[in-house]
């Protein structure tokens, strides 16, 4: 008999957005809650973080921004988790909480892919202005602000600078990792 839990993850109010967005087009959220298919890497990066109760961290956990992930899985399902090398068997009842380690863990991977597709998106649209325009100078500000657009995010100023040191960090290690230097 399957069951399903649901788990609260912490998020900020940006990547809670581009997250729902991003599974809304893949058909995977319903009335707010991500579904994620079996053999989703969510679903495998999360199982080995949950808990029975909550620590102390995950009291305040309603005041910040959070996604709600239901995973289904069989009652009698087993959990392994290598952070204690315990198995559980999971109830479903009473094991959904994620530990602040599986929170910092879900908050990364949701960065990481943020900042993947935002690069992957600014390179593309750089490289597409330099083809019109070969005289001018990329706007990069323009390109950032296309992609927030795409996925209904409303980024503050603060943010922007944020994201656009990210990306020149990203072109400055780009090149440093192109050019290796050759030893007889």
């Amino acid at each position: 008999m399957k069951q399903g839990i649901y788990i609260e993850v912490r998020v900020g109010e940006r990547l809670k957005k581009y997250i729902e967005e991003c599974y809304r087009r893949r058909g995977e959220l319903k009335n707010g809650t991500i579904c994620p298919k079996k053999g989703s890497s969510v679903r495998d990066i999360m199982m080995p973080y949950i808990e029975t109760h909550p620590s102390n961290e995950e009291q305040g956990l309603l005041e910040a921004e959070t996604i709600r992930i239901s995973i289904p899985i069989r009652k009698d399902q087993k959990v392994y988790n290598s952070a204690t090398d315990k198995v559980y068997y999971c109830d479903t009842f009473w094991r959904h909480w994620l530990s602040s380690a599986g929170h910092k863990k879900m908050e990364r991977l949701f960065e990481n892919n943020f900042r993947f597709y935002l690069f992957a998106h600014l390179d593309g649209y750089i490289k597409g202005q330099s083809e019109r325009n070969p005289d001018g100078r990329p706007k990069v500000k323009r390109g950032l602000y296309e992609f927030c657009d795409n996925f209904h995010i409303d980024p503050d100023r603060k943010d922007v600078q944020k994201l656009l040191r990210a990306y020149y960090r990203y072109l400055e290690d780009r090149e440093q990792s192109l050019v290796s230097p050759f030893f007889f």
